[in-house]
C-alpha cells in the first residue's frame, strides 16, 4: 500500500524544487497532486471500474472543458482527486487522416502525469488537467491558441509524445501548472500565497526581459539595413528574396536581395549577427520580408509622428493635395502639409498617400478630414487650402475646398501657384512666335538626341564654337509640363 503524502514531503519536495536553476518543478508538482495510480485507488477505489458511472463522476476533466468561470472550491477537488482510467480500460479506436486505427495508451498518464482522460460523450479523448482547470487565469495570455488537450480532446494518436512534450514546454502549459500549485498550496496552508505568486512572477519577468533582451539583440542589425536601404533609396528586394540566408557565400553573388546582400556584408565583419543568424531557428531569423515590412511601416510610423509633432508645435498649418493614377490606373490622393518651423523656415510634407473610393469633392473633402483626423491633427488649426483648378477641388459649392471650408471658414483656398504658372504657359502656346519656337527646338532636340552619330557631331561642334561649356546635351522637351521645357531649353547652349 503507497504511503499518503504528508505535509513534510511537501515541504522537503519544495526544497529540493528550489535547487533547479531553471524551469518550474514539474515533478514535485505532479507529485503534490498525485503520484500513481495506486494513490488515486486509495482516494475512491470505485473511480477505476470499467463499469463505473460516466456521467456521474464529478472528476471527469470533461465536466471542466471550456469553463472559465470555475469558482475556486470547485477547482480543488478535479486537481487533487483527478479520474484516472483503470489499467484494464479499452480506450477507444480511432482511425487518423490515412485510415490507420490508433488509440489513447495508458503509458501516455504514467509518462505524462498531467495527462487526464474523459470518457464524456462528445469529450472522449485526452486533456491537460492543468490547463482546463486553470482556464480563467491564464485564457487569452498572448493570443495563444486554445485548441487541443484544452478546449476540444486530443485524438491525434500518430504524433501523440511529440505534442505532449511541445505542450508541456510551453509557457501557457508552465504558468497553470504553477497557478494549479499556487491554488493547491494555499488550500493546504503550506506557504503564504503571496510569496509563492511573487517569486513566480519574478522568475517568469526575468526569463521574458532576458528573451525581449535578445530579441533587441538580434533585430538590432536588421533594422540598421532596412534604415540604410531606405536613406540611400535601394529597393529591398532582387531577383530572389526567398530561401534561407547564406552567411559563407560572401562576397554576394549578385543574386540576393540588396537587403540580405548588406545583411551579409553586416554579418562578414561582426562576429555576433554572425553568430545570431547561424544559431537561430529558421522560425525566429527575423528576416522574411513580412517583418522587413513590418520594421519599414514602424519607421514609416515614426518619422511621421515626428513630422505631426513638428506642425504641431507649428499650431497652424495648410493642407496641399494632388491627385493622380499610379502605374497599376488607381487614383492615389497625396496629401502635404505646409507649416512654418520655430526657426522660421517654411516646410511641404507629405504624410500621407489615399486612395480615394470616388472623386467627387464631397468625397475627396470627407478623405482629407478622416486622414488629419487619425494623424491627430485638428481641422480648427486649418489656415490655407492649395488645389488645382479642378471643379471637383476648387468648386465654390460642392468642391472639397468648399466643403472643408463649412467645417473651418478660416481654411482659405489658393489656385496652385505651379498649375496656373502651367496653364499660362499653356496659353502661350496661342501667340505664334511662342507656338513657332517651341516647335522648333522641339523637332531640333529630337533629331539631334535620335542618334548617337549625331550626339557625337553636336559635343563636337559645341566644343569648337563655345569653348569650356559643359552644356552639350540637348534634353528632349516635356510635352505635358511646360514649366520644364524652359529647363530642357537651359541644358544647352545651342539655344
Amino acid at each position: 500500500m503507497t504511503r499518503q503524502l504528508t505535509m513534510q514531503d511537501f515541504v522537503n519536495r519544495k526544497k529540493k524544487a528550489k535547487t533547479h536553476d531553471e524551469g518550474l518543478p514539474t515533478t514535485e508538482i505532479s507529485s503534490l497532486v498525485i503520484s500513481s495510480q495506486e494513490d488515486y485507488r486509495s482516494l475512491d477505489p470505485d473511480l477505476f471500474s470499467q463499469d463505473s458511472s460516466i456521467a456521474g463522476h464529478s472528476s471527469d476533466i470533461g465536466h471542466f472543458v471550456n469553463d472559465a468561470h470555475l469558482p475556486k472550491e470547485k477547482r480543488v477537488h478535479p486537481l487533487q482527486n483527478p479520474r484516472v482510467p483503470d489499467k484494464n480500460y479499452q480506450f477507444p479506436v480511432v482511425a487518423d487522416s490515412s485510415g490507420k486505427k490508433r488509440k489513447f495508451q495508458h503509458s501516455y498518464l504514467q509518462e505524462f502525469p498531467w495527462l487526464s482522460y474523459s470518457r464524456l460523450p462528445g469529450k472522449e479523448g485526452g486533456f491537460c488537467r492543468y490547463c482546463v482547470i486553470m482556464r480563467k487565469r491564464m485564457s487569452g495570455r498572448e493570443d495563444q491558441n486554445l485548441g487541443a488537450l484544452v478546449s476540444r480532446p486530443f485524438k491525434r494518436f500518430k504524433s501523440a509524445k511529440e505534442d505532449f512534450r511541445a505542450r508541456q514546454n510551453s509557457q501557457y502549459h508552465v504558468l497553470s501548472m504553477a497557478q494549479a500549485e499556487f491554488l493547491l498550496a494555499q488550500e493546504r496552508g503550506v506557504v503564504p500565497i503571496d510569496e509563492m505568486v511573487n517569486t513566480q512572477l519574478c522568475k517568469e519577468r526575468g526569463k521574458c526581459r532576458k528573451e525581449e533582451k535578445e530579441y533587441r539583440r538580434r533585430l538590432h542589425p536588421i533594422v540598421e539595413t532596412v534604415i540604410l536601404c531606405g536613406a540611400q533609396e535601394l529597393a529591398f528586394r532582387g531577383h530572389r528574396d526567398s530561401g534561407p540566408l547564406d552567411l559563407d557565400s560572401m562576397p554576394a553573388n549578385g543574386k540576393e536581395s540588396n537587403f540580405k546582400a548588406l545583411l551579409q556584408y553586416r554579418a562578414s565583419g561582426d562576429k555576433q549577427p554572425y553568430k545570431d543568424i547561424k544559431t537561430a531557428q529558421k522560425n525566429i531569423l527575423l528576416t522574411s520580408r513580412n517583418v522587413q515590412n513590418q520594421i519599414i511601416k514602424v519607421c514609416g510610423d515614426e518619422i511621421k509622428e515626428n513630422l505631426v509633432n513638428s506642425i504641431k508645435q507649428a499650431g497652424v498649418y495648410s493642407v496641399i493635395a494632388d491627385s493622380t493614377t499610379d502605374i497599376s490606373a488607381h487614383e492615389q490622393l497625396a496629401l502635404v502639409i505646409s507649416y512654418v518651423t520655430e526657426g522660421g523656415h517654411v516646410r511641404e510634407d507629405m504624410l500621407s498617400l489615399i486612395k480615394p473610393s470616388q472623386t467627387t469633392g464631397a468625397a475627396l473633402a470627407d478623405e482629407i478630414i478622416q486622414c488629419l483626423k487619425k494623424l491627430g491633427l485638428s481641422l480648427t488649426n486649418i489656415r490655407g487650402q492649395g488645389y488645382d483648378g479642378g471643379s471637383n477641388m476648387s468648386g465654390l459649392i460642392n468642391g472639397a475646398q468648399a466643403h472643408i471650408k463649412q467645417q473651418q471658414p478660416l481654411a482659405v483656398y489658393t489656385h496652385c501657384a505651379s498649375h496656373r504658372l502651367n496653364l499660362e504657359l499653356g496659353r502661350a502656346l496661342t501667340v505664334p512666335g511662342v507656338r513657332n519656337m517651341l516647335g522648333i527646338a522641339s523637332e531640333v532636340s529630337e533629331f539631334l538626341s535620335g542618334s548617337a552619330a549625331r550626339v557625337q557631331v553636336l559635343e563636337k561642334k559645341v566644343d569648337e564654337y563655345v569653348r569650356d561649356s559643359h552644356k552639350k546635351l540637348v534634353k528632349p522637351l516635356c510635352r505635358t509640363r511646360w514649366v520644364e521645357q524652359h529647363e530642357s531649353l537651359r541644358t544647352s547652349d545651342i539655344f
